[in-house]
């Protein structure tokens, strides 16, 4: 540069010897030379020299960042700086780049702050204020941002941090969509990177006018002109696998398909029209939230449908049996028409038991801290107790469902209700056997009505000795049909104003009560009593049995006869005679010992059915 200076100043001194030279063209001349050289002298040379000091100093910062690399990383770095602008900032060495691109942006002069500043009117809402660029909001433009958009895009970032300088709501997804074009891509990046190396002095998005216009009607091609599948639900569960069934979606384009989802994650797609579909592979008692949403054939989706909790169930395929205890925590077991066995205890926490018009036998006990025993329409039989009752003699949520006239729930051990569940709209109808002793508890938080049995609900203590009933809540539970095959005072009704204490387990000697029939029971049916008239020809219309004899040899013998006949009565469910459940041999029958505390009597059955009750008494 100095040389070309000292050229100048040879010019423009021999021009003013021309000058004082006589030839008129000569002094055009050299005119003309010196006021040409007096132009470059004043205009140009000065921003030449400005720029080669920059690139001096540009290149002697970039050698200090990093004094391991040679000469020639170093004017690569800054060629790829003042090089023309590449596809994506990838390109650039950002551990070198950035650096020099804020030298660059701090030596640039003075921006303007308000000519960034983009207003946007959404309804009625307040303007919002964000500074196209600057995404961490400290108001500056510079590195810091273009690090931010690169990390962003290369989905290290799923939002840009805030500096704490940035006022509340700042929006900067907004201020990061340099073109307007209301997505986050590499032309936003190229933008930036255009304006840090002094490319473009203002971004697309501020030349959109921020006025804005009325919202135009959906086209075919734009997202949401799908609606969002409803009624999603499922037609058929089993214990791997849930058909999910949807309403279909419908818009101003042909729907091209379905996806389906559980818990955001898509699971699969159907094609076409088809608005059901089966997920397979499933966890039994595992909970799966679905969702289904539709797309057309631009790719564009629907709102997804409402979540769907879908809880896989235990469906029984087969009958089945268990070696050992069973524990049902949450969901269903459904015996789905099959014979389901427990060998051991059955420990109902949570959940339903839904016995499906089928059989469940317990050979154990059944504790039922929670949940629901559904007999709907089926027959559960239990070798041990039945203890709707918590850990610890706490009252229990649990439920026992009988809505259906064939439940039958057959109990040879003791049966007790300690829930917190009022049940007058459970125990409908259906028939409870029970061979020991019946206990309800209402106190501790426990409902009163927990058994609080509809008039059309039976319950019969069959069992072979004296059985204990306990009511604590007498009057608000009750039974509705209570059904006895001994006499009356075989068994001992307690009451809650007695001082006794009462317990399934250690029990006092029996007790008189006085209090009315009313209070433990709707109605009382003493099948002893008719068991009485088993035997008489025909149906008997005080107890609905019917009786019919046969005979089928008769031997005539001097003094008696020998008739070998056989007698059947329809209410007669004693199994163990010789030809089976209601039927009875000419010569069978039997004389049965029956002890109660202060007395004894006798059962004797006779060979027609009857049966006569006997008691022993101190008359000589």
């Amino acid at each position: 540069m100095l040389i070309f200076q000292w050229i100048l100043l040879n010019i423009i001194f021999y021009g003013g010897q021309n000058i004082m030279n006589k030839n008129r063209t000569s002094k055009k001349f050299a005119l003309f030379s010196i006021i040409l050289c007096m132009v470059i002298q004043v205009v140009f040379i000065p921003c030449w020299a400005e720029a080669s000091n920059t690139t001096d100093i540009d290149l002697e910062f970039i050698k200090g960042i990093d004094d391991s690399a040679d000469e020639s990383v170093h004017k690569s770095v800054y060629d790829s700086v003042y090089a023309p602008i590449p596809a994506s900032i990838t390109e650039l060495d950002e551990m070198h780049a950035i650096p020099v691109l804020e030298r660059v942006v701090e030596q640039a002069e003075d921006i303007s702050i308000e000519q960034n500043k983009v207003l946007r009117a959404y309804g009625n809402e307040e303007p919002s204020l964000c500074r196209y660029g600057d995404l961490n909001g400290d108001t500056n433009i510079d590195s810091t941002d273009l690090t931010l958009l690169k990390r962003y895009l290369l989905r290290k970032l799923s939002k840009f941090p805030l500096d704490e300088e940035a006022p509340d709501g700042y929006d900067s997804l907004k201020a990061a969509d340099l073109n307007a074009d209301d997505s986050i891509d590499s032309t936003d990046l190229t933008i930036l990177k255009r304006y840090l190396l002094r490319k473009i002095d203002k971004f697309p998005a501020e030349t959109i006018d921020p006025t804005p216009s009325p919202t135009p009607s959906p086209t075919p091609t734009e997202p949401g002109s799908l609606s969002k599948p409803g009624n999603l639900r499922v037609v058929k569960k089993t214990s791997t696998s849930v058909t999910l069934s949807w309403r279909e979606s419908t818009g101003d384009v042909d729907v091209s398909g379905y996806n389906i989802y559980n818990d955001e994650i898509l699971v699969d797609k159907v094609t076409g029209q088809e608005t059901t579909y089966t997920v397979e592979g499933l966890v039994t008692f595992s909970t799966y939230a679905f969702r289904v949403e539709a797309y057309d054939g631009s790719g564009n989706k629907s709102e997804k449908s409402d979540p769907l909790e879908v809880t896989i169930d235990y469906i029984l395929e087969k009958d089945t049996t268990i070696n050992g205890d069973f524990s049902l925590e949450k969901g269903m077991v459904n015996l789905n028409g099959y014979m389901f066995t427990i060998e051991g205890n059955l420990h109902l926490n949570g959940g339903t038991m839904d016995l499906h018009g089928s059989q469940l036998n317990i050979k154990g006990s059944v504790i039922q801290r929670s949940g629901t025993m559904f007999v709907n329409a089926g027959k559960l039989y239990i070798d041990g107790d039945y203890l709707i009752e918590s850990d610890m003699g706490n009252p229990s949520n649990g439920i026992l469902k009988m809505v259906n006239y064939n439940d039958i729930v057959d109990i040879k051990g003791n049966f007790k209700m300690y829930s917190t569940v009022d049940h007058r709209n459970y125990l409908k109808y259906g028939v409870m056997l029970i061979k020991g002793n019946f206990e309800q508890r209402g106190s501790n938080g426990a409902s009163q009505y927990n058994f609080a049995a509809n008039e059309t609900h039976r319950v019969i203590l069959d069992g072979d000795d004296i059985q204990y009933v306990y009511f604590e809540s007498k009057g608000f539970s009750k039974f509705g049909i209570l059904e006895i095959n001994k006499p009356l005072e075989c068994y001992q009704f307690d009451t809650v104003q007695q001082t006794r204490t009462f317990s399934l387990f250690s029990m006092s000697s029996a007790q008189s009560y006085s209090d009315t029939a009313s209070d433990y029971w709707s109605k009382l049916i003493e099948s002893q009593k008719e068991r009485s008239r088993f035997g008489e020809e025909g149906v008997n219309p005080a107890n609905g049995n019917y009786s019919n004899t046969f005979i089928d040899m008769n031997i005539e013998c001097p003094g008696i006869n020998m008739v070998f006949s056989r007698t059947y009565n329809s209410l007669d469910k004693d199994s163990t005679g010789i030809l089976g459940k209601g039927w009875r041999f000419s010569y069978e029958g039997e004389i049965r010992d029956v002890s109660f505390p202060g007395f004894i009597f006798k059962s004797v059955t006779l060979p027609n059915g009857s049966v006569m009750y006997l008691q022993k008494t101190n008359i000589i």
